[in-house]
């Protein structure tokens, strides 16, 4: 019987993998070579670092990461050794498009400034960075993208600018690419000095990508020195002890928690699960829509005013606070950040998508309903 190891934050592994092999799990972060050794499947999330000291010895065959991205697998060691490896690419596109929206109108709400009209630049225009686009797009926003390696196999390269230009005409700056520390496009710390000097003042910065994107010390050097005016930051070098003088400087802060809306851990555990039948050539039982289907929706209701952005305000908070994530992590000190951080990932509470809410719409008009469709809510 094939035997399974599978972090606890797996979105309903116990149910999706069970019909697999049999299945034992293990705290996320906690991770140790002795627990591996005699399983020959390993389920995990970006919290563990997949590598040589991990797998060394082991019977292990099929790593998977629930989760998009694969920095934190060595993947050379994988390849040398014959082990493959898998990661949920796209699973969380959705998740962290709409984590962005819900940011951007909480800051524009609360400090009173519009964003129809204001220039978004978009870098990485992966899975992520495309959904984010559509959604910007629809309210309003001018998208500028960057993306070099699409770039040079795009065949509307038009479509894409140079790094430099987007940076300086960019109102919103936005990260999305993956962590890359060596070859043509690298992405470690590309978030640096000589990037923030290029910056409009007052400029809103938002980084979801990985931390290590960013250097933390030239960002502060942004913030105190006016070049950025609003700041959100999910993703944080040297997690989960962050830079406290950070945590306490940006508008909004969350424990690397933007892609983890049920939806998208629930797709990442499917993804990982089929490319499992595959390889072990079971026709699989769990797909997309049949897992999803069990999640249900909820009901909202909105009286129009005429007031565009404060009315898709008010309907995204009631899918999602971001303000609560974000009150959350600011309870910590310098001396509990690590173990506050850690838990408030490991822990996330419910956090549906805006496909969830099923709305209903008083004194609305059809431009503005196409808007609110476009961004992914559902109009009864």
């Amino acid at each position: 019987m094939t035997r399974i190891l599978c972090s606890r934050g797996v979105s309903l592994a116990e149910k999706i993998f069970s019909d697999i092999g049999e299945l034992e799990f293990y705290t996320g972060g906690t991770l140790k070579r002795e627990m591996v050794e005699s399983s020959d499947v390993l389920v995990t999330r970006s919290i563990d670092r997949i590598d040589k000291n991990i797998l060394d010895g082991s019977m292990v065959r099929f790593v998977g990461s629930a989760t998009t991205g694969n920095d934190h697998f060595d993947l050379e060691y994988m390849n040398q050794m014959k082990i493959h490896s898998y990661n949920a690419a796209g699973c969380n596109s959705n998740s962290v498009a709409e984590y962005v929206i819900a940011a951007l109108f909480e800051l524009s709400i609360k400090n009173n400034f519009q964003l129809s009209g204001k220039t978004l630049g978009i870098i990485g225009v992966g899975n992520i960075g495309s959904n984010l686009s559509s959604k910007a797009e629809s309210i309003g926003l001018k998208i500028l993208l960057n993306d070099p390696p699409r770039k040079r196999i795009c065949s509307e390269e038009n479509e894409f600018i140079e790094l430099e230009k987007l940076v300086e005409s960019s109102d919103i700056i936005s990260l999305h690419v993956p962590l890359t520390r060596r070859g043509e496009d690298k992405t470690f710390h590309l978030g640096n000095r000589e990037f923030f000097e290029k910056m409009k003042p007052g400029c809103t910065f938002i980084n979801c990508s990985r931390g290590a994107v960013v250097n933390t010390d030239d960002l502060l050097w942004a913030m105190n020195s006016g070049k950025i005016r609003y700041s959100v930051i999910d993703t944080w070098e040297n997690e989960p002890e962050i830079n406290i003088e950070l945590l306490e400087k940006v508008d909004i802060g969350t424990p690397h928690i933007a892609g983890h809306s049920i939806e998208a851990k629930i797709l990442g555990t499917v993804m990982v699960y089929q490319d499992l039948c595959k390889l072990l050539n079971i026709k699989p039982v769990w797909n997309r829509r049949n897992i999803l289907e069990t999640l249900g929706s909820k009901t909202g209701e909105l009286k129009f005013t005429g007031k565009k952005e404060k009315s898709i305000y008010d309907i995204i908070n009631q899918v999602y606070q971001i303000s609560k994530d974000y009150e959350a992590l600011k309870k910590s000190s310098s001396s509990t950040i690590g173990e506050n951080f850690s838990y408030l990932r490991r822990n996330y509470s419910v956090r549906l998508e805006f496909k969830s809410l099923n709305l209903k719409i008083e004194n609305s008009n059809q431009k503005f309903n196409e808007i609110i469709q476009k961004l992914g809510f559902s109009i009864r």
